[in-house]
Parts: C-alpha cells; structure tokens; sequence
C-alpha cells in the first residue's frame, strides 16, 4: 500500500534522521543563541525600564527634597530679613535715645554755662560798679578811699539792692539808699580823716 503510494521505507527513514539531525542542530546551534539573544535583549529592555523607574523616583524625590531646600531658605530668608528690621529698629531708637540724651545734657551744660558766666559777669559788674562808686566818692571827697572796707561797704549796699529786684519790687530807692549809706560812710570815714 505504502509502495503504491510511492513511500519508500528506506528513504522514509534517512529523512527523519536527517530531520531529527537538523532539528537537533538547529536546537543546538540556532534557537538557542537566538532564544537566549531575546532573553537577554528582554532583560536588558526590563532593566532599562527599572532603572527608568528609579530614576523617575529619584527625580520626584529630588525634587520634592529641593522643594523642601527652598521652603526652608524662604522662611530662614524671612526671618533674617525680620530680625534685621528688629535689629534695625532697635538701632535707630538706641541712636534717638542717645541723640535725646547728649541734646539734654548738652543744653544742661549750656544753661549751667550761662548760669556760671552770667553769675561772673554780675561779679564783675559789682566790682566795677564798686570800684567807679568808690572812684566818684574819693573825687568828692578829695582823699583815696581805696581800703577794703570802703569796697565791702559798696558790696553790701550792691547786695541790698539786688534784693527786691530778684523779688520783683523797683531796685532803685534800695540802691540809692546802699550807695547813700556807703557815702555816708565814706564820708564819716573822710570825716574821721580830716580830724585825724
């Protein structure tokens, strides 16, 4: 039957055996190369993608991590700007202060300045004043009155007259009565002078 339809054990036979040799060569030789090359370009293709994971979460955490960095450096930015403003302003009301005070004390050394100067002036306006009474009053006289008594005399009569001024009262009869007595005086002791 099989002769009939032209199979030919023989032949059959050295064709599965060439089959299974090329197949086994193929297995050998071929598929497994070509299947590992696959398996290998899989691997790489699965790695790569993994790595593309990571960086991907690498990037997300960088930049929330950055995010966070530029938090931190806006609020340490506003608070040294705001510590600087305080300090700033501390610094201005210290130099107002310091300012107010040396202004004060300044005008206290002035005043105490003027005080002293015009107390000097008085001083020798006193002693002016003495000396020309006591000038006029040795003219008239005629003799040098040039002792110290004469010139206390002249003194307390100037300081008989400041007296109701300070108190707001007219100073003139006071005077006048102060350089009348030193006169008097003066010419008591003239008098003394022309007995003697």
């Amino acid at each position: 039957m099989f002769e009939a339809l032209g199979v030919l054990w023989g032949n059959l036979l050295w064709q599965c055996l060439a089959f299974l040799i090329l197949l086994f060569l193929l297995r050998r030789f071929a598929y497994g190369p070509v299947v590992r090359t696959l398996d290998d370009r899989a691997n790489r293709i699965r790695e790569s993608m993994e790595q593309a994971e990571q960086i991907k979460a690498d990037n997300a955490a960088a930049a929330q991590r950055a995010s966070q960095i530029i938090a931190e450096a806006q609020s340490q930015t506003r608070d040294m700007l705001s510590q600087a403003q305080q300090m700033s302003q501390r610094t201005i009301a210290a130099a107002q202060s310091e300012a107010r005070e040396q202004r004060e004390k300044l005008l206290a050394d002035a005043h105490k300045q003027i005080e002293v100067d015009t107390q000097r002036a008085k001083d020798e306006l006193r002693r002016e004043v003495a000396r020309l009474a006591i000038m006029a009053a040795s003219k008239v006289v005629g003799k040098s009155l040039d002792t110290p008594d004469h010139y206390r005399l002249v003194d307390e009569a100037l300081a008989e007259a400041e007296v109701p001024r300070a108190n707001g009262r007219t100073a003139g009869p006071a005077a006048s009565g102060g350089i009348t007595g030193g006169s008097d005086t003066a010419g008591g002791a003239t008098g003394t002078g022309t007995t003697s």
